[in-house]
């Protein structure tokens, strides 16, 4: 056991990070991928631009589910 076992870790990625396991989500299962999203700077966003991403990503997820049910 390493040094890394004991040290502390932030409670959010933690949790975030055992939510992900619990509801299968892989991409929020790694640790140093979650606290560096945490660790981002704040930024505003407007209605509009709020709602182009929202549409990204839903997009993005959709071509996820597409390529896995093709395989």
């Amino acid at each position: 056991m390493g040094y890394e076992e004991f040290k502390i870790k932030d409670l959010r990625v933690a949790k975030i990070v055992q939510n992900a396991k619990k509801f299968g989500e892989i991409r929020l299962q790694n640790e140093a991928l979650v606290k560096e999203l945490l660790s981002l700077k704040q930024i505003s966003l407007d209605k509009q631009e709020r709602d182009e991403i929202e549409r990204i990503f839903v997009n993005l997820m959709k071509i996820e589910e597409e390529v896995q049910l093709s395989s």
